[in-house]
């Protein structure tokens, strides 16, 4: 019987092509066309598992999405490929090892259920996980956040310490592995199959392959692996995480095994500066030729990632202006200047830290440290302020030149704010039905709360001004923070959109000229500035601020229950400072 989709010759009784995994249940013709009037069969695989259809295929095997059809189970169904069923040694060994894998219990590992093996192919029925792979969510976000990374990254190594302590090494760690639910719950896949196949995949043609991009380089040279292996796949997936690239690629498989075992990676720093420096130190360890110079635990490695919130970081305009285009023949040019940068910043943040001591003595301190979010870098220089297309509060439009400052890449979160609660710091937000994931931005805050948070991360909240420019295209006045084109629902989330608060960071083309986030819609934020409808006719136009008191303090932004008209950089909103809404957030902002 040929497959109608490679036109393999299969035998009468196949229920899948030996190639290409394709179902063969309905009767095909010699060119492999199926007759127009067949009707589809259902496709069953041990007596009661019922395929829905197929989820995709590769070198280990093709997957279904099936559901047991008595208990109304939903399983996945991997088909490991044929050719491992023709010899006696291997399926013996096969179903010794599944014995060991069905004994893995962890919630950050994807259940083995059963094994089977039917018509001389071997089935493993497995927990169906819906979500996405860290694979479709790193093309989809380019780069993921150190927040992300931690709490992703955290389960992973969760996942393999607990497999290894049982003795299974994963030998395919890969971001097409990891699983990541709605709720950002990590499953990790495939756990030990490829040493269930001998540590080799096959191909329909017999050529050995392997994933490449993520191999150790004792896997590259056929060595005994353990599980400092998996932590090197598991750290080029972390540096593809954080970057967006793999350390080594080429057209040339051999090219990449060759580096691997060969050539140091490169600085994750030349390709994205806008990292911690600790990030670079933690990727070459586990990234080390030599598995004595690595993590020797999955749990040691874990604690390295998770040092990375507590790693201070900035973007700087230059940094920006690298990332992703700088290449290796740059490495010590971008090592040099990553230095220079590193010691600028330092006496920044001495000097800020000896003004807190000096003036905000009363803030109390705690032994909670708060996350430290991620600054984008605002230089120095004019920019227009105000509309003549907005209300009369807007006007006149003004040219205000403002020093450099920082200013929080993303609005504080849930997770940011409740380690200030934490802290007997700040008051608890009011407690709205809207989003409380971790990552989305924290609301039913007044401005004295976000004041006090502010403060207590050594920052301030900024300026109208500040703000403003912050959402601005560079050197040019546009309507919105992306530009003048209308707002859409993947610019910014407002009314026309679910009327759901997002997680920070969702609409990444709207960001502003700077790459700041979220500057239009999701939650509005509060500013430092007391309202005053003529401030524009009166305002200082050098780092203007508003007046010295008043009855209400400004928003900016809008929110995810505004309208497109209020998602303008330009237009203002006010409200009391002690008033907590459940569309109003904030971010923070330091000075140079």
């Amino acid at each position: 019987m040929k497959c109608p989709k490679c036109n393999t010759e299969n035998s009468a009784d196949s229920k899948f092509c030996l190639s290409c995994g394709e179902p063969l249940t309905r009767k095909t013709i010699a060119i492999g066309v199926m007759p127009p009037q067949q009707t589809e069969e259902k496709i069953v695989i041990g007596k009661n598992y019922e395929v829905v259809k197929k989820l995709g295929e590769g070198g280990m095997g093709v997957v279904f999405h099936a559901i047991h059809n008595l208990s109304g189970q939903e399983v996945a169904i991997k088909m490991l490929p044929p050719e491992l069923s023709k010899d006696d040694g291997i399926r013996s060994r096969f179903i010794n090892e599944a014995r060991l894998l069905a004994k893995l219990d962890h919630p950050n590992i994807v259940t083995l259920y059963n094994f089977l093996e039917e018509d001389q192919k071997f089935y493993l029925i497995m927990q169906f996980v819906r979500g996405k792979t860290l694979e479709e969510y790193i093309k989809e976000r380019g780069k993921l956040s150190i927040d992300e990374v931690v709490n992703i990254f955290s389960q992973v190594c969760d996942a393999l310490g607990y497999a290894h302590q049982m003795g299974v090494v994963h030998r395919d760690i890969k971001p097409a592995n990891i699983m990541i639910t709605p709720d950002m719950r990590v499953k990790v896949m495939d756990f030990g199959i490829a040493k269930l196949t001998g540590g080799t995949r096959l191909t329909a043609t017999g050529i050995a392959v392997g994933t490449v991009w993520y191999m150790s380089p004792e896997q590259i040279r056929g060595a005994e692996l353990d599980a400092r292996s998996d932590l090197y796949s598991l750290g080029v997936t972390l540096f593809e995480a954080l970057t967006g690239k793999v350390p080594f690629d080429s057209e040339s498989d051999y090219e990449v095994r060759k580096c691997h075992v060969e050539v140091n990676p490169p600085s994750p720093l030349i390709i994205n500066n806008s990292l911690p420096k600790a990030a670079e130190t933690i990727l070459l360890k586990v990234l080390s030729k030599n598995p004595d110079d690595r993590y020797q635990s999955a749990q040691e490695f874990k604690k390295a990632i998770e040092s990375l919130r507590s790693s201070p970081y900035i973007i700087t305009p230059e940094s920006q202006s690298q990332i992703g285009a700088q290449d290796l023949a740059q490495k010590s040019k971008g090592r040099s200047w990553i230095k220079i940068s590193s010691v600028v910043a330092g006496i920044v943040i001495i000097g800020v830290v000896i003004y807190y001591f000096l003036f905000y003595q009363r803030i109390m301190t705690s032994n909670v440290s708060p996350l430290r979010a991620e600054q984008v870098y605002i230089p120095a220089g004019e920019f227009i302020m105000g509309s003549e297309k907005g209300e009369e509060d807007e006007k006149p439009v003004r040219k205000v030149l403002l020093s450099a400052f920082y200013i929080d890449k993303y609005e504080v979160t849930n997770l940011q704010y409740q380690r200030c609660v934490e802290a007997r710091v700040c008051g608890a937000p009011q407690n709205f039905l809207v989003n409380k994931s971790p990552s989305a931005p924290v609301v039913g805050v007044s401005y004295n709360d976000a004041k006090t948070y502010c403060e207590w991360v050594k920052k301030r909240l900024p300026t109208e001004a500040e703000w403003e420019k912050a959402a601005s295209q560079k050197g040019v006045n546009t309507d919105y923070p992306w530009g003048n084109d209308r707002p859409d629902c993947k610019r910014a989330n407002f009314v026309e959109c679910d009327l759901k608060i997002k997680e920070v960071g969702s609409f990444l083309s709207g960001a502003s000229g700077y790459g700041v986030m979220d500057m239009a819609g999701n939650v509005a934020e509060w500013v430092a500035d007391w309202y005053d409808k003529n401030a524009y006719l009166t305002m200082n136009t050098t780092n203007p601020k508003g007046p010295l008191t008043g009855t209400y303090r400004v928003i900016r932004g809008g929110s995810f229950k505004s309208s497109s008209l209020d998602l303008r950089k330009s237009n203002r909103m006010y409200a009391s400072p002690s008033e907590r809404l459940m569309t109003v957030g904030f971010r923070c902002a330091r000075s140079e």
